[in-house]
C-alpha cells in the first residue's frame, strides 16, 4: 500500500520560524517561491536507502505528490520536516565565575589553560562521571573517529577535521564545510549576537574532541580524536531532517543518493547529533538511516533538547539512537533539560568550559553538549570494544549510570548520570592487567638446560616449558576465592567477559600458576584474560573485582626458546 505521510509542525514555531526567515538570505532559487523537499521511498534495489529527494515549489507540492503516488516504483512520499540549532538556555551565570576543584587530585593533569575550569573533570558535592580515570584505561594510540553532524564549523587550534562535507542548501553541496570557507557566513559571522551559537559546531566538537597537553584551549574528552564534519544546518542554523539523513549515510562510509559528488569515505567510530526539531516522530526516511548506522555498528547519540519537556520529538524518537539529558556539575536535573522514557543516560550540560573562534575559552550549556561527553565516552570505549554493537550500548548504559539528585526524580533520565568506569566496566573494558611471562624466563632461566631436557618435558605431559607461562592472579584480593581462577578467551574487539567466550585453563586454590593455553598463533586471534568468579551464572564477575586482562607484552620468549615474541600486541 502506498502511503503519504506528512508531520504537522506548530503554529508557534512556524511564526517564530517565520519571522528569523525573514531576516536571513535565502539560495537564489528560493526567494521567488519556497521550495518542498519530498522524500520518495522506492523499490529500486537499494537495500541500504532506499530514499530520493524532489523539490517543488510549495504551491506545486499536491500535484506533484499525486504524480508520485501514481508510479508504480514509488512505495511512499514523505515532506521533509525543519531543524534548527538549538538555542543557548538561559543559565545562572555565576556558576561560571569559579569552579569547585575536585575533592581529590586528577588522574591527569593538562597544560591546556582551560583544564582547570572543566568541572566535568572532577568531583563536585560528590558527583563525578570519572571521565579521566576511564580514559586511562584503553590504549591512547588508537585515534577515534567522530562524526559531527552540526554547522557552524571553525578553525581552531583545539579540532583537527580530518574530513567535512556541506549537505546544508545555503551554499554549494560539498567540500567547503567551514564558516571561513563559506561567504555568506563570514559575513552573518560579523554581525552575530552569540558566538557560541553561530560556532555551535565548533563547541561541540572541542567539548568532544579538543587536544590535550597543546597549550591551548581545553582537554576533550577523547583527547585523541578526530572529526568528520557534516555541516547539515545553514548559517542561521536552520535545516532539514533530510539532511541529517545525508549525514549519517556519509559518515557511515554509504553512498549518499542526493549527493552523489560525495566521497565514500572510512565509516566513523560514532556519530553525535546536537540538533532540535519538532517533528512528532522519526520520519521513515530518517529511520532508515539510523538502521543503516544500526547495521554497520555505529552508534548514534543526540541530544535530547533544551524544552524542559519530553524527549519525544524528532531524532530522539528514532529507533536505536542513544538519547542523551543533562545535569549540573552538583548532579542536579538542569533546568532547561528534556527527559522522559526516550533518554538513555545523562551528563554533565551546564556551563561547561569550551573553546570557541580564535580559540578563545568560553562556557557553554545545554543538552548539546551534554551529548558530545557521552559520544566521546562510547568513542574512548570503543577503542578497547571495537566490535560492541549500539544495542549493547544501550543495555550497558542503563546499569551505568549513577543517580542524580533528589529534584530529578520521576523526570526519565535513563541509566542515570554516566560513570564511564562502570560503562568501561558493562562493556568489558579490562581495568587492570596480569603479567604472563614464559615458564623459562627469570630466575628459572639458569636451569634451562634441565628444563629443555627430554625427561623434563615427558614429566610435562609431552609440552615443553617454552610453551607454558605463569600467571599471576595476586593482582585480585577481592575476588571470590572459592572460585579457581579461569583463563578464558574471546575474539578480539569483544568486551572481555568469560560469557563471550571460552574457558582455556583452571586453577583451584592458586595465585600463580603454569599454563600451556596461551599459544602464539592463539594470542594473534583473540585476547585472553582471567576471572575469579561463578563463570557458570556470571555472578560476581566484575572488571572491578574479579576479571583482568592479560598483558601480550609480558610473554616474551626466552633466550633458550626464540628471540620473538608470542605477541606483540596487547591481549
Amino acid at each position: 500500500m502506498k502511503t503519504l505521510l506528512t508531520i504537522a509542525v506548530s503554529a508557534a514555531l512556524l511564526t517564530s520560524m517565520g519571522a528569523k526567515a525573514q531576516s536571513r538570505p535565502q539560495p537564489m532559487d528560493q526567494r521567488t517561491e519556497r521550495l518542498v523537499t519530498l522524500m520518495v521511498e522506492r523499490d529500486n534495489g537499494n537495500k541500504v536507502y532506499p530514499w530520493s529527494k524532489v523539490q517543488v515549489p510549495v504551491s506545486e507540492v499536491e500535484a506533484k505528490i499525486n504524480e508520485l503516488l501514481s508510479d508504480p516504483s514509488v512505495i511512499s512520499v514523505e515532506r521533509s520536516q525543519t531543524i534548527k540549532r538549538p538555542q543557548p538556555p538561559k543559565v545562572n551565570k555565576s556558576a561560571n565565575a569559579m569552579p569547585m576543584m575536585a575533592s581529590g587530585a586528577s588522574v591527569w593533569t593538562f597544560n591546556d589553560p582551560g583544564f582547570p575550569d572543566q568541572k566535568i573533570y572532577q568531583n563536585t558535592n560528590g558527583h563525578d562521571m570519572r571521565l579521566l580515570e576511564a580514559a586511562e584505561r584503553v590504549d591512547d594510540a588508537n585515534a577515534m573517529r567522530i562524526g559531527v553532524l552540526d554547522s557552524g564549523f571553525s578553525r581552531i587550534q583545539d579540532v583537527t577535521y580530518e574530513t567535512g562535507y556541506n549537505f546544508a542548501n545555503d551554499a554549494p553541496i560539498g567540500p567547503a564545510f567551514l564558516l571561513e570557507d563559506i561567504a555568506y557566513c563570514s559575513d552573518q559571522e560579523a554581525s552575530a549576537e552569540s558566538t557560541l551559537f553561530y560556532r555551535h559546531g565548533t563547541v561541540v566538537s572541542a567539548v568532544a574532541t579538543a587536544s590535550a597537553n597543546n597549550y591551548s584551549g581545553i582537554a576533550g574528552v577523547s583527547q585523541n580524536a578526530t572529526v568528520v564534519a557534516g555541516r547539515v544546518m545553514d548559517c542561521s542554523g536552520y535545516g532539514q531532517l533530510d539532511t541529517i539523513a545525508d549525514g549519517i549515510l556519509w559518515q557511515i562510509g554509504a553512498s549518499v543518493p542526493s549527493a552523489p559528488g560525495a566521497p565514500v569515505i572510512e565509516p566513523v567510530d560514532v556519530i553525535n547529533i546536537s540538533i532540535s526539531s519538532t517533528a512528532p516522530d522519526c520520519p521513515a526516511y530518517l529511520q532508515s538511516a539510523v538502521d543503516a548506522a544500526t547495521q554497520k555498528g555505529i552508534p548514534i547519540v543526540v541530544a535530547a533538547g533544551n524544552d524542559s519537556y519530553r524527549a519525544d520529538r524528532g531524532i530522539a524518537m528514532c529507533d536505536g539512537v542513544i538519547t542523551v539529558a543533562a545535569t549540573t556539575h552538583d548532579g542536579d536535573l538542569a533546568s532547561f533539560t528534556n527527559t522522559g522514557p526516550n533518554v538513555d543516560i545523562a551528563a554533565t550540560g551546564e556551563t561547561i568550559r569550551a573553546v570557541t573562534v580564535n580559540d578563545r575559552l568560553t562556557y557553554a550549556s545545554g543538552t548539546s553538549f551534554a551529548s558530545p561527553i557521552m559520544a566521546a565516552v562510547i568513542a574512548n570505549t570503543q577503542k578497547r570494544v571495537g566490535n560492541a554493537s549500539p544495542a549493547d550500548i544501550i543495555y550497558a548504559l542503563t546499569r551505568s549510570g549513577t543517580p542524580a539528585n533528589n529534584n530529578a526524580t520521576g523526570f526519565g533520565l535513563g541509566g542515570g548520570i554516566i560513570d564511564a568506569m562502570i560503562l568501561m566496566d558493562e562493556m568489558g573494558v579490562p581495568r587492570d592487567i596480569v603479567a604472563a611471562v614464559n615458564g623459562l624466563s627469570g630466575e628459572r632461566e639458569q636451569y634451562k638446560e634441565a628444563f629443555l631436557h627430554p625427561a623434563a618435558e615427558a614429566f610435562l605431559g609431552g609440552k615443553s616449558v617454552c610453551e607454558m607461562v605463569e600467571i599471576d592472579a595476586g593482582s585480585m584480593p577481592n575476588a571470590d576465592k572459592t572460585q579457581p581462577v579461569t583463563i578464558f578467551r574471546v575474539p578480539k574487539g569483544i568486551p572481555l567477559l568469560p560469557s563471550n567466550g571460552m574457558v582455556m585453563d583452571q586453577a583451584i586454590g592458586q595465585d600463580r600458576f603454569f599454563t600451556n593455553a596461551i599459544t602464539e598463533s592463539e594470542a594473534k586471534l583473540y585476547d585472553f584474560g582471567i576471572a575469579q568468579c561463578d563463570i557458570s551464572s556470571s555472578a560476581n564477575c566484575s572488571q572491578k573485582t574479579s576479571i583482568r586482562g592479560i598483558d601480550g607484552d609480558s610473554l616474551l620468549r626466552a633466550d633458550g626458546c626464540s628471540s620473538s615474541k608470542i605477541s606483540r600486541r596487547k591481549l
